[in-house]
């Protein structure tokens, strides 16, 4: 009698063969765009041999683009793949993204879904009581995913927005926080979501296009000053960097994250007497060209995160004014100043900035094994993406 075979051993589960990127990118946003890059790389770098496609390229439907599609019809469209993953937070501005909703219907079809880079805003709550009492397991999620929770969310709003989130995050095979803090509340959410700090894919961004403008690469030192989003400048700022440029003989870069920055940059700088000699609005079309600015500089002022982060990558010291939590908890890594817009700063941020200008180097020997550490949590990350999308899947729902 002819003898068994001994059972092998159990081969590794091969990891998803397609896998769809979507998210929300407006065009001209080189921000945006950098971070879709950046987390497609590192997606490359998880499975060498996938099939990643990018919505919005090679033509798959994307929502979010100029010309972008219904939901329903990439809906359709991630049906044909084995992995989606939706880059940042599946909502915004108080609003409930399609990100949400595309992740439960992922997961509802047997496509491994998951969420890279999302971030949990904090703040924004209820103001009656009557408000917290309807919407208390809400507002738990709202702040998990990133969405405030506004008053005007009409009950049938809350039920589904709470159901997307729910079902979207439980059944989702990864979720890589941005942050240390959001990891810690995903995991108190839900124990069997997997996370790491560190998920920011803009740490990756080191390549730059070095500028040949004469007023950015002749001697003496400079620092970027940035605000970004729709917050007013803080008053008082033109009149802090005049003195700043007489007492600690530095120039500005003033950089724009969008047009409308562009405009207050640009009101910014024509209050100011001495604008032509030490103030400049900066010109980029791609984190390359921002990052070769950045290489330029001795500092960076301001309260726009991607800037801030940008300039710690390439270990310059920043100086947080008025920014959101986010950029705050890095520059708290970095032991970085960071003030509130709304407090009396022009002392203590000018004496800030004539230190951090003084001992740059040491700043920097200081701030190297900082930025190794998130790069290093950044891999991590990425370990753990593909250990949750190599595991055993689900049959597909079609």
């Amino acid at each position: 009698m002819r003898r068994a075979n001994p059972p092998s051993r159990r081969e590794k589960p091969e990891a998803a063969k397609k896998i769809l990127l979507g998210g929300v990118f407006p065009a001209g946003d080189m921000v945006k765009a950098a971070e879709l890059r950046y987390a497609a790389e590192s997606l490359r770098r998880v499975f060498p041999k996938a099939e990643l496609h990018i919505a919005g390229e090679n033509g798959v439907p994307a929502y979010g683009f100029p010309g972008g599609v219904p939901v329903e019809q990439l809906r359709e469209t991630i049906r044909q793949y084995d992995a989606f993953g939706w880059i940042g937070t599946p909502v915004s501005g108080g609003e409930l993204m399609p990100g949400a909703e595309l992740l439960e219907f992922a997961s509802h079809h047997g496509v491994a879904a998951f969420v890279w880079g999302v971030g949990l805003e904090r703040g924004a709550t209820a103001e009656s009581g009557a408000d917290r009492g309807r919407g208390g397991v809400f507002s738990r999620l709202a702040k998990l995913a990133g969405l405030s929770f506004f008053r005007r969310f009409g009950e049938r709003k809350q039920a589904r927005a709470r159901h997307c989130l729910e079902h979207g995050l439980r059944t989702c095979r990864f979720a890589a926080a941005a942050d240390a803090p959001s990891l810690e509340e995903l995991r108190r959410y839900q124990r069997g979501v997997n996370g790491i700090a560190g998920a920011d894919s803009l740490l990756l961004a080191t390549s730059a296009v070095l500028p040949s403008d004469e007023f950015l690469i002749r001697e003496g030192r400079m620092a970027a000053v940035a605000f970004g989003g729709r917050e007013a400048i803080p008053p008082g700022t033109g009149a802090l960097l005049e003195r700043m440029a007489e007492e600690l003989k530095v120039r500005f870069l003033l950089v724009a994250e969008s047009p409308e920055g562009r405009s207050r940059l640009e009101k910014l700088r024509s209050g100011m007497a001495r604008a032509d000699e030490v103030a400049r609005i900066g010109e980029f079309h791609s984190v390359e060209e921002l990052l070769g600015g950045l290489g330029c500089c001795d500092l960076v002022i301001g309260n726009s995160f991607p800037v801030i982060l940008l300039g710690l990558n390439k270990l310059i010291p920043a100086i947080g004014v008025g920014c959101g939590w986010r950029a705050g908890e890095y520059l708290e890594r970095f032991r970085l100043p960071h003030f509130a817009a709304a407090e009396p700063i022009s002392e203590r941020l000018v004496a800030r900035a004539g230190l951090l200008l003084e001992y740059g180097e040491e700043f920097q020997d200081a701030a190297l094994p900082v930025r190794e550490a998130l790069l290093e949590e950044l891999t991590a990350a990425e370990r753990a993406l593909s250990a949750a999308l190599t595991g055993n899947r689900r049959r597909r729902r079609r």
